[in-house]
């Protein structure tokens, strides 16, 4: 039975992990004028090294003929441009294997069945435990084990709700608010980047203070 692209789809999702899987597509995936004129076959073989992105919508192809990898946007390879079937398909594994099918062990297949494969409607048959939860990260398979949840809190101190350390300011002014928020010689290096550039020989060039860069602050929020 012959597999349409959702099926196709439905198959590279549910996998651990796509490294290795071959697949060929026709030629009008690079465009129909360059499959026309340009095309040396009909179509052509990849090799998928692994999904581009987390949300499995881009794959990392090497196609027949390349030296390097190239990214390929999983639905741009449903149709073509004039929106004909591409004729995608999964191959052989180069060392033999068989192509891949659809794994009923993933977490897509509980959302995700392509057409073909049996559903389990065996409601009669006695339950199985249900697996546990299955993450894949970075191509690796995780799988949640233990521990269920944290049952006991081993703290034996009594518990305190948070509160600001303020290191002894009141903070009920614009000045000790700054001195306890701005980072440490913030305002030092501030005075002496400014204070080099005024020359001190009258009040518009005058060097500034502490206090006054402090206020000046205080007018830009006030403003």
């Amino acid at each position: 039975m012959s597999q349409t692209y959702a099926d196709i789809k439905g198959i590279l999702l549910s996998l651990p992990s796509v490294k290795d899987v071959v697949i060929s597509i026709n030629a009008e995936y690079w465009g129909i004028d360059w499959a026309e004129q340009d095309a040396e076959k009909a179509e052509y073989e990849g090799v998928i090294a692994k999904w581009k992105t987390g949300e499995k919508t881009h794959l990392m192809i090497r196609w027949d003929g390349k030296n390097r990898n190239e990214t390929a946007v999983l639905e741009n390879m449903e149709t073509d441009a004039n929106g004909n079937d591409l004729n995608l398909k999964l191959l052989s594994y180069k060392d033999g294997r068989p192509a891949p099918v659809f794994n009923m062990q993933a977490p897509q297949a509980l959302a995700v069945v392509p057409m073909g494969v049996a559903a389990d409607d065996s409601a009669d048959e006695e339950e199985s435990p249900s697996p546990a939860p299955t993450v894949i990260v970075n191509e690796q398979q995780w799988t949640k084990v233990q521990p269920e949840g944290v049952k006991t809190d081993a703290r034996s101190q009594a518990r305190e709700l948070p509160r600001l350390n303020r290191g002894g300011l009141s903070l009920d002014t614009i000045e000790s608010l700054f001195d306890f928020l701005l980072p440490t010689k913030w305002i030092p290096r501030v005075l002496k980047y400014t204070n080099e550039k005024l020359q001190g020989h009258d009040a518009l060039n005058a060097k500034m203070t502490h206090g006054e860069l402090l206020r000046f602050f205080g007018y830009m929020i006030h403003r």
